[in-house]
């Protein structure tokens, strides 16, 4: 599997609902796409591991453009910040079996 972890604090009294979309290219399978989000309550610090089966090789390394991450309170306030691209270094075969990965 590929995974990404995604942390977000919520300094707010209310809770806060947030998604995110994003694509890593990788240089073993090619573009490896993310997708996830949840409610983190107030006050609070709540990580997503959202996770993409792969089709072949070792633990690859990648590239990333930037991307949204979108976050509303339910009562209408809404808001998002901007995750800058960058790469990532998948340490070769480094998860156990090939298949899983630390959690966050």
């Amino acid at each position: 599997m590929y995974w990404a972890c995604i942390t977000f604090t919520n300094k707010g009294s209310t809770p806060a609902t947030i998604s995110f979309n994003f694509t890593v290219n990788t240089s073993a399978n090619g573009t490896v796409p993310f997708t996830g989000g949840g409610t983190v309550p107030a006050g609070q610090t709540v990580s997503f591991k959202p996770q993409t089966a792969r089709t072949y090789g070792n633990c690859s390394t990648g590239t990333y453009d930037s991307f949204e991450i979108k976050f509303t309170d339910g009562f209408g306030n809404e808001g998002s910040a901007i995750v800058p691209g960058g790469n990532l270094d998948g340490g070769g075969n480094t998860c156990p079996g090939n298949t899983t990965c630390p959690t966050c």
